[in-house]
């Protein structure tokens, strides 16, 4: 019998509310085990965060250390929030793959190959979207598969796969579990719920499809293994889904890529920083709008004595002195010092993300950064990627392995090269120099100069025929000892 172990996933919330308190036991995750469920519920929190649905976490979930009371009576809770979290998981995905990472190895069939499968798989908005994922989730997951005869890589939700048992030394596990509900009408037009479970292991996929039924208050239980061919989805010839799938591979075709190595959510440490942010922003907007609507003073004699109230169209009203002026409530909101703690709040988040205000968009002037500038205050985000990167170098290259394996049978001899390329320009005369510089010296081929101007394997390949084409139509054919068009009609002659 296998055990489930909850490895770490981080804690991804900062105080739980009532509705948080009874989540493990929500009644359309009762077939899970506890631990799936613990875990799945702090995926559903970090997703939260990272859609933006920030109101429903903080406030109606209860969970903000801040109060937010309504600008008016019978209105809902005043709320204006300054949403930083999804913007720092989607930077740091741009830093990560900025532009398509470089795949080589020294065998031009394989590395044939291995352009194919980022080609078909469309790699690099995989990438994006998996790194942004792995950012607030902790880790994320590539599947590799079988389109046809090709194979190709994509993308599995963090939320939808559960690792089994425990990790190896290279962070994989050997038995991944990965849940998929659908709900369909039965022949009297009755909604029935399917639960479909895939089984990753070694060399073998295994399918298996339940209904759930709800038996008690508990929540909907597992009946007894459904035919798949109950399961939508189809294969491509229009056959339901396989029991198994045998393929051959030496490991699970699951391919999970932790956060770096403690798996660890972006958000730790940030949950209470952007509740923060929110209350300092809901603030000053709180204070705008009460200015922009304010409450109004008028004399009693304005008062109209049959109804008790101030006539709502009244244009003109008359006085004696100027204390029977009507007038509007306001007062000195020191709006300067609200500026000033909201300004605090934003540069704290920023500074436990290792993410530079600037790189969010919000800056303090509206100054043009260079290149370099830009890179010198991007150092913390960029050194944040680089721990990032030993991870997912990693997973790439067994990604691909895995993909390669899968459709020929063998693994590739010659290891598989990975160089990741961020997203923040390069300045062009630097790296210029640099080039000049190491090529005067004797210490950098053409081929390296021209990746280094990050151009892609086919592209590098016509650069270097075209020079080559150039460098012999501009050298004289004598130095090659080769006789020209004049001595060939003329027999020879000097």
């Amino acid at each position: 019998m296998s055990v489930l172990f909850t490895h770490n996933m981080g804690n991804v919330w900062s105080r739980s509310g009532e509705s948080a308190n009874g989540v493990l036991n929500r009644t359309h995750l009762a077939w899970l085990t506890p631990a799936e469920r613990c875990r799945a519920e702090r995926l559903r929190q970090a997703r939260m965060m990272f859609e933006g649905k920030h109101r429903e976490y903080y406030v109606d979930e209860k969970r903000s250390a801040h109060s937010f009371p309504p600008l008016r009576q019978n209105e809902p809770a005043y709320f204006r929030g300054y949403n930083l979290l999804t913007l720092i998981a989607e930077k740091m995905a741009d830093i990560l793959f900025g532009d398509s990472p470089r795949l080589y190895i020294d065998d031009d069939p394989t590395q044939k190959r291995v352009d194919a499968i980022a080609e078909r798989s469309w790699l690099m908005a995989l990438l994006l979207d998996a790194a942004a994922e792995c950012c607030w989730a902790g880790e994320t997951f590539l599947e590799v598969e079988l389109e046809g005869l090709a194979a190709r890589i994509s993308h599995a939700c963090a939320d939808q796969v559960f690792p089994q048992g425990l990790p190896g030394a290279d962070q994989q596990y050997g038995r991944y579990v990965r849940y998929a509900t659908k709900t369909i009408k039965d022949a009297d037009g009755n909604r029935v719920e399917l639960l479909l479970e895939t089984h990753y292991t070694a060399g073998l996929i295994e399918r298996k499809l339940y209904r759930l039924d709800r038996l008690d208050i508990s929540g909907p239980k597992r009946s007894a293994p459904q035919d798949l061919a109950l399961w939508p989805q189809r294969t491509e010839d229009g056959a339901p889904l396989p029991d198994t799938v045998q393929t051959g591979l030496s490991r699970p075709s699951i391919v999970r890529v932790p956060n770096g190595f403690g798996a660890r959510s972006d958000y730790d440490g940030l949950i209470e920083q952007q509740d923060s942010v929110h209350a300092a922003n809901t603030q000053i907007g709180r204070v705008l709008a009460k200015h922009a609507d304010p409450r109004l003073a008028a004399p009693e004699s304005a008062v109209d004595p049959t109804t008790g109230t101030v006539p709502v169209g009244a244009e003109v009203f008359f006085f004696r002195t100027k204390d029977d002026i009507p007038q509007y409530i306001t007062w000195n909101a020191e709006l300067a010092s609200a500026m000033e703690d909201r300004n605090f709040a934003l540069t704290a988040l920023a500074t436990v993300a290792e993410m530079p205000l600037s790189l969010l968009g919000i800056k303090d002037d509206s100054s043009v950064e260079t290149a370099a500038k830009m890179r010198l205050a991007a150092a913390p985000a960029l050194a944040k990627a680089q721990r990032k990167a030993v991870v997912w170098r990693e997973a790439i290259r067994m990604a691909i392995s895995l993909a390669i394996e899968l459709e020929t049978g063998v693994r590739p001899a010659a290891p598989i090269g990975v160089e990741m390329r961020d997203g923040l320009p390069d300045d062009e005369t630097e790296r210029a120099t640099v080039i000049s510089t190491l090529r005067t010296a004797g210490v950098m081929s053409r081929k390296r100069a021209l990746q280094q101007q990050w151009l892609d394997a086919g592209s590098v390949r016509d650069e270097l025929a075209e020079l080559d084409s150039e460098s012999a139509a501009a050298t004289p054919s004598v130095l090659f000892g080769e006789p020209n068009a004049q001595n060939n009609n003329s027999g020879g002659e000097q």
